[in-house]
């Protein structure tokens, strides 16, 4: 089933790129990021598919042209840092760059905000509030692209695919079903 999403996605982003004649001829530019956390401690529950997801699409987006910059099993530090690394590059590949950021590991949704989180694999424990300090909130990096890529015309596309989602108090539920989400954000409406 999770080859399937991934396959998925990968074929929403081809039809994207195809749909869009203008986009596709016009991208100067085209930068991926992906994540693949999959070596958690014990009690958060380490995964088996995130260093195959990333894998098998890095192969594809470099296929579509993209210079591909992969993360595995990154720290707090490590995904904040190459997330504004990659921010940087995004900006200044210009007004026709293409940018695709996908993260495969745990992720989280705090019940009180409804803030989705991505996990890293130095979060020691789920089972308190600390773990909303310790992982990257998916808004800031939706806010990242859209507000500094350049104006008008960057488009970035962010395809998070997490495990099902936990809060504080219950471990994340061992599955290989993912939820992916397709989000596109571009400055024109493309």
């Amino acid at each position: 089933m999770r080859l399937r999403e991934i396959l998925l996605g990968l074929a929403s982003l081809l039809i994207w790129l195809i749909a869009i004649p203008d986009r596709r001829a016009a991208a100067d530019e085209r930068l991926a990021l992906l994540i693949g956390n999959q070596a958690y401690k014990e009690n958060i529950g380490p995964l088996k598919n995130p260093h195959n997801d990333v894998n098998l699409i890095e192969g594809s987006l470099k296929q579509l042209g993209f210079k591909v910059t992969v993360i595995k099993d990154a720290s707090y530090k490590a995904m904040d840092s190459a997330l504004k690394r990659y921010v940087t590059e995004v900006r200044r590949a210009g007004r026709n760059a293409l940018s695709f950021f996908h993260y495969s590991g745990h992720g989280v949704a705090n019940p009180e905000t409804q803030i989705n989180y991505l996990i890293p694999v130095d979060v020691t424990d789920v089972d308190d509030d600390k773990v909303w300090f310790e992982s990257l909130q998916q808004n800031t990096i939706i806010d990242l692209l859209s507000k500094q890529a350049p104006m008008p015309r960057t488009t970035s596309c962010l395809m998070p695919a997490a495990t099902s989602s936990t809060s504080p108090g219950r471990r994340p539920r061992r599955s290989a079903r993912t939820r992916a989400s397709f989000r596109s954000r571009t400055r024109r409406g493309y």
